[in-house]
């Protein structure tokens, strides 16, 4: 091919990474990278703590977005039900969480 050297272009899951997440956040991944396995194993195998706030935390925050998307679903003739409260609370929290770990 003459020399002609081919790059490999990234991917489109990768390019849409890069937009998304703001070089701060690439580096506080980056630096806690090392706890992040260790946040997990210590968490399964203490048990006796971690299954219980789980499933606290599971039915706390399952219960107001079923009963907030059963009445919308009455007032908008089912155009924002359960499944549509369900999945802006988690979006929601996601957003919300991210927000506060930039700060620190």
């Amino acid at each position: 091919l003459g020399g002609t050297v081919i790059k490999k272009s990234p991917s489109i899951l990768m390019r849409l990474c890069l937009l998304l997440v703001s070089p701060e956040m690439r580096r506080d991944l980056n630096r806690r990278r090392p706890h992040y396995i260790s946040d997990w194993k210590d968490g399964i195998k203490d048990k006796r703590h971690s299954i219980p706030a789980i499933l606290f935390l599971y039915f706390a925050c399952l219960s107001p977005a079923v009963s907030f998307g059963t009445i919308s679903d009455q007032l908008t003739n089912g155009s924002i039900g359960v499944v549509e409260f369900l999945l802006s609370s988690g979006a929601s929290g996601m957003v919300s969480q991210s927000r506060r770990s930039t700060h620190y």
